[in-house]
């Protein structure tokens, strides 16, 4: 070990400790008594006077610092044994504990490998291990991994609980951290490195509940030579770019109503759920050609929304992928609706999302207003004071158009049906045509899911929206309880509960494996994902048998309004401006539910087959 220049060259753990021991000012680092395996062999009793001398009667730890230990090219990192809270006023306890620390070493181990004895730290409220860069690539962050709910030393490190949690910090942002103790613990990381002239450095630490910093193990990290030295400033030059996109989105923005916006993974079209949060580019290409870049709002325009075509919903941010909340909100405003309105709309709605984050997983029901129904003025009501009396009731009178025209077969659900339909007949005949150019059948499956796929769906997707927004106002109003809406629900045969019975008729051997998944097996866990397997690709659903009894049979039960369900439901609509009665009303919502499910089963097939294609070539 050497001093130079004021910089610490590492040398065993005990040596850094001892060295580092002088010179830190915002860490502290216990008091050592270091001896080397000759040592304790030729001079035991001594060095047992020593440790009995210097620690006794606080419990100590007894620790490891061999020769190749916390090298240039390895670390050895949790090779050797620990052994903890020793009693070091006793002389069997000190010897055991020794022998544990060297017997770890293995055999033939040189006797120049040391022992290193501290005491322990009592009332920790937090301890692991921080990183001054990433671990595998070298990225400008430190990674903090903790334990704060323990109160020990080695959860971390030794990985033995489910406690541990991670931080990260970029470098060149430490000072917007608003924790005190992570603010300590960093001064005494930036210290170290300012000590060193290492490219990277890794410290085991505790903090006190007075947060007082502890240094257990200072070492340079020896994957540091595989770093790309690129990458730091790859990523800054990534986060420049992401915060002026921001600051641009956070401003009003031509021909979007709104003053600001959100960012969210879950409102609207959720791509957290649908291709996850930090997706493949192939899938998240295709999500956005297939959907999010123009798709989504064509449909609603369609429909009578506000028409915001060409304008992409989803954002990718330093590869993780939100939807701009201001769009998905701007699309679900009346055509007809003034501007002046629409804005205080949705200013008023993005304040409620900032204010309650945890709807974003619920924004058409608890958020925006995306349709009219019996309840409307309750769920209007947090964005009501935004509004002037006469503002308001031109937005619930725009509200009332725009959803009795499509109940009343606006964008109807048979044109949709209709659209899909001959999208699965194409397919067929498109596949079945010899000497293709593989990518050319994928341009065209994909052109047709756009069209004549995702769009159709889109639009079946809002009116289930719409459908189930009626139905939770007609409980909400008392007009119907919910068992018999409940009751509703379960008389809508979904492509869901078609797939499970079939499903469960193969595993009886009352129906044919190979029909199934001529049904089903062109559906995948990931359904934009290429390196997620088809059903037809799963050999073991074949193999499946079904547990316990199986069920009697699967048609759902017929529903129908008895006549005082029907006259009160009838009274609630005209009351609420409708035009329409409860028996055009269930049949959109039986359609509604149905064909959602049932236009995803059928463009889903031209994806994974395109997908499928992608893969052969």
């Amino acid at each position: 070990l050497e001093v130079m220049n004021a910089k610490i060259r590492f040398g065993t753990k005990a040596a850094t400790l001892t060295a580092l021991q002088r010179v830190v000012t915002h860490a502290a680092i216990c008091e050592c008594c270091i001896f080397t395996v000759r040592e304790w062999r030729e001079r035991r009793g001594a060095v047992l006077e020593r440790i009995r001398a210097q620690f006794a009667p606080q419990p100590i730890i007894v620790r490891s610092s061999a020769l190749n230990e916390d090298g240039e090219a390895q670390s050895m990192a949790g090779a050797y044994h620990s052994v903890k809270d020793v009693d070091s006023a006793s002389e069997t306890a000190i010897d055991a504990a020794v022998r544990t620390v060297i017997d770890s070493y293995g055999e033939g181990h040189p006797d120049g490998n040391e022992i290193l004895v501290q005491p322990m730290i009592a009332d920790v409220s937090m301890s692991g291990v921080v990183f001054s860069h990433d671990l595998n690539t070298g990225a400008p962050y430190y990674v903090v991994n903790y334990d704060d709910e323990t109160g020990l030393t080695d959860t971390v490190t030794s990985g033995t609980t489910d406690t541990s949690r991670t931080l990260l910090i970029h470098r060149g942002h430490v000072d917007r951290l608003e924790s005190p103790r992570f603010r300590a613990l960093l001064r005494a990381v930036q210290e170290i490195e300012g000590l060193t002239d290492l490219p990277g450095v890794d410290l085991e630490f505790a903090v006190t509940r007075d947060e007082k910093i502890y240094l257990f193990q200072v070492r340079r990290m020896a994957v540091s030579r595989n770093w790309n030295r690129d990458v730091a400033q790859h990523i800054d030059a990534a986060l420049d770019e992401i915060q002026r996109f921001l600051d641009g989105r956070f401003r009003p923005v031509a021909g979007v109503l709104g003053n600001t916006s959100l960012f969210g993974e879950m409102p609207d079209w959720n791509p957290a759920e649908m291709i996850g949060t930090v997706p493949r580019p192939l899938a998240q290409s295709l999500y956005e050609t297939l959907i999010t870049d123009s798709t989504w709002a064509e449909a609603r325009a369609e429909m009578g929304y506000r028409d915001l075509t060409g304008r992409p919903l989803m954002a990718s941010l330093g590869g993780r992928v939100y939807i701009d909340v201001r769009e998905s909100f701007n699309s679900f405003l009346p055509a007809d609706l003034p501007d002046a309105i629409g804005d205080k709309l949705v200013t008023a709605w993005l304040e409620r999302l900032r204010n309650r984050p945890e709807l974003h997983d619920k924004v058409e029901f608890e958020v925006a207003v995306t349709c009219y129904a019996l309840d409307f003025d309750e769920r209007v009501a947090p964005a009501k004071d935004a509004l002037a009396a006469g503002e308001l009731a031109a937005f619930r009178d725009a509200a009332r158009r725009l959803t009795d025209a499509i109940v009343n077969g606006r964008a109807s659900g048979a044109e949709q049906n209709r659209r899909v339909a001959g999208l699965d007949e194409r397919r067929r005949r498109l596949l079945a045509t010899p000497g293709r150019d593989k990518l050319a059948v994928v341009r065209e499956l994909l052109r047709d899911c756009r069209e004549n796929g995702t769009r159709p769906f889109s639009i079946m997707a809002r009116r289930g929206f719409i459908a189930e927004t009626l139905l939770r106002s007609l409980e909400s109003r008392g007009v119907l309880p919910a068992a018999t809406l409940a009751a509703f629900r379960a008389s809508v045969p979904t492509v869901l509960s078609e797939f499970l019975h079939s499903m469960q008729a193969c595993q009886r051997g009352d129906a044919s494996w190979d029909d199934f998944m001529q049904a089903y097996g062109h559906l995948r866990p990931g359904t934009y994902d290429i390196l997620a397997s088809r059903y037809d690709q799963h050999d073991e659903l074949r193999q499946l048998r079904l547990q316990g009894e199986a069920p009697a049979g699967h048609a759902p039960a017929p529903f129908a309004l008895d006549a005082a369900q029907e006259k009160a439901v009838n009274e609630a609509l005209r009351a609420a401006g409708f035009t329409f009665d409860a028996p055009a009303m269930l049949a959109f919502m039986r359609e509604a539910i149905a064909g959602r499910e049932y236009a995803k089963l059928v463009f889903t097939r031209n994806v994974s087959d395109a997908l499928e294609l992608v893969a052969e070539w």
